[in-house]
């Protein structure tokens, strides 16, 4: 359709907000798959209309589209691109209305009462932004550029008269969305809702608005592909790097396991009868009907203070009520108790040929957000129309293989990815290294359409029960920070603690290929034993004095590293640590901190040895 046409962008919101107000990670993830259904609608039209020629984004791969960005590119005939926007508006609103009209039916089946429709109505009518403009082009190449940077000054003007919602939000804010007010409040519908569905669900006392309860019962209303059957807790994706080293090695530890699963099964806690959806837990166990019990157990039951009776009752089935205080509750639950710390023993226990990585669950998690750098100015840069869709169809292919790093080279999952952003849920333990995974993957494939990018990230590290809220908004601060303080090409790292001192550090990539930062390493040293944490501690008390003194702090290095290793590692025949390789590695670590003045670099390089230590260990640190 190069002949004179219409250049048309359209995007919606409000995005950030939408999947930030989340408690649980099941919010996270509808609310993710509700955006991506909203701009598969629009898409759809795009591409199934004759008359409409999709730019941006362009269809990937399988369930490609579940990851879809709120912005879209298409061509259309001149003259037509206001009535075609109109088409894709309408095809939007139409499925937002949808997923409303089909959580209202849900609710309203539990509740005798509909006088908060009309509330409801108003809030679903007045929560979607559209936004979208149309430029004329004359079919030219050589025009293309300036049309396209015209479309974005236009969508920039046009988002800056946003609307604003007519409606006042007085009284009780909803859980979730905490600047719109909960619905049905006088009338107390949300007790009588509680009293017919799982406490999972909702909370005591836990009241919504239309927006906060679409996000929560979307995939309970059987709304088309937002369907989650279950999506794991924030416990759960901080021990899915031990449960999958308790797979790769399930001959070793199989009648421990089993011992644990019936201990657990005795406390009436197997909630669920499928396996949680990692995917490299599920090809791990193919199906075997044993390993899949382990695959049902919530991360939490993994720590040994989860075995309380108020912390039991709390994760029982609704149908089994709650234990009793009683000499057999008790015996339960130390039961359960004994058999976790049966299992961790036997893991110490196994010779040194069995690599266990990760021999005890963590508590901590990490959330990721990466973003591409100067994206805009990159496609600005594209310089024609066939290689704006080339850029389109490499982010496509790239967003997959973002999946496949996350969930199927390690344990994480994605909530997110257009293949130029992430967002992404993992265990500490793989958190750095998949973050430089998608980077290189990053790079690699806008390369190869001549292409030269990066990105930049950003990682927060939290307890899994603090505020699914906050990991978030520090995560993406941490990213900007990447960005907008360390000017791109930058990771920044965020660990917030529940007592005792935060952490933080940034670092620039490395573009050597013979360089590997030691920090995955140092991990590795400190979880298994093989170098003592006390190395970071006696190195940062003398830091002051080697700051300008490199060779002096090379000899340190070694020093401290031949004190403080195993004596068991010292001995082997074929040692863990190469003491004069990984003196060297820390070294050249040091011009990554992204500082001009040695000090303050100096600062960030002892923060990620304490990052690297803290990820070994949490909280026992």
């Amino acid at each position: 359709m190069p002949n004179p046409s219409d250049l048309v962008l359209f995007t919606f919101g409000p995005i950030q907000p939408f999947i930030a107000a989340s408690r649980r990670t099941q919010d996270l993830a509808v609310s993710s798959l509700i955006l991506s259904s909203l701009s598969h609608a629009g898409l759809s039209y795009i591409t199934e209309n004759p008359d409409t020629e999709p730019i941006f984004p362009m269809q990937g791969a399988e369930n490609w589209e579940k990851r879809l960005p709120n912005r879209l590119v298409f061509l259309t005939s001149e003259g037509q691109g206001k009535i075609q926007a109109e088409e894709v508006e309408k095809r939007v609103k139409g499925r937002w209305n949808n997923i409303a009209v089909a959580v209202r039916s849900y609710l309203a089946g539990k509740t005798s009462n509909t006088s908060w429709f009309n509330d409801w109505d108003t809030q679903v009518e007045e929560w979607l932004e559209i936004y979208w403009v149309t430029v004329h082009w004359d079919g030219k190449d050589q025009t293309y550029l300036h049309t396209f940077q015209t479309l974005n000054l236009a969508i920039d003007a046009r988002k800056a008269v946003r609307s604003i919602r007519s409606t006042p939000q007085p009284g009780t804010k909803g859980a979730l969305v905490g600047t719109l007010s909960a619905i049905g409040v006088e009338q107390d519908i949300w007790r009588e809702i509680s009293s017919k569905i799982s406490k999972v669900q909702l909370k005591d006392n836990e009241v919504l608005s239309a927006i906060g309860a679409i996000k929560r019962f979307a995939d309970q209303a059987e709304v088309p592909g937002i369907d989650l059957d279950r999506f794991p807790s924030t416990g759960s994706i901080a021990v899915s790097s031990f449960k999958q080293e308790i797979l790769d090695n399930w001959i070793s530890l199989e009648p421990q396991v089993a011992e644990f699963v019936t201990a657990v099964d005795d406390l009436g806690l197997m909630t669920f009868s499928k396996p949680e959806p990692f995917t490299r837990h599920l090809k791990s166990s193919q199906g075997d009907p044993d390993k899949n019990k382990l695959l049902q157990l919530d991360g939490n039951y993994f720590f040994r203070d989860f075995f309380t009776l108020e912390k039991v009752n709390a994760n029982r089935k609704d149908t089994l009520g709650d234990m009793e205080t009683s000499d057999q509750t008790s015996s339960l639950i130390k039961a359960g108790s004994k058999s976790l710390t049966a299992l961790f023993d036997k893991i110490a226990s196994l010779p040194s040929e069995i690599s266990i990585s990760i021999p005890k669950p963590n508590a901590y998690y990490a959330a990721l957000v990466m973003d591409g750098d100067h994206m805009g100015q990159m496609i600005d840069n594209a310089g024609s129309l066939e290689k704006h869709k080339e850029i389109s169809r490499t982010m496509s292919s790239t967003a997959n293989d973002f999946q496949k790093i996350v969930e199927e080279d390690h344990t994480g999952i994605l909530v997110y990815s257009g293949g130029d952003d992430v967002l992404a849920l993992l265990p500490i333990t793989c958190a750095l290294d998949v973050a430089k995974e998608i980077r290189e993957k990053f790079q690699k494939n806008m390369q190869t359409i001549g292409v030269e990018a990066d990105m930049s990230g950003g990682v927060a590290i939290m307890h899994n029960q603090s505020p699914l809220e906050t990991i978030l908004q520090e995560a993406r601060k941490a990213e900007h920070q990447a960005k907008e303080t360390y000017g791109r090409s930058c990771l920044v790292v965020s660990v917030l603690k529940r007592s005792g001192e935060n952490l933080s550090a940034a670092m620039n990539w490395s573009d050597d290929p013979q360089y590997d930062p030691p920090i995955s390493d140092l991990i590795q040293y400190f979880s298994m034993g093989w170098l003592s944490t006390k190395f970071v501690y006696d190195l940062r008390s003398e830091i002051n004095a080697l700051v300008e003194n490199l060779p002096g702090l090379e000899l340190e290095i070694k020093r401290l590293a031949k004190r403080h290793i195993d004596p068991d590692v010292q001995k082997s025949t074929q040692p863990q640590i190469d003491v004069d390789l990984f003196a060297d590695r820390l070294l050249k670590f040091i011009p990554l901190m992204p500082h001009e003045k040695m000090i303050q670099a100096m600062v960030d390089w002892m923060d990620w040895l304490m990052i690297a230590r803290f990820i070994a260990k949490g909280e026992r640190a």
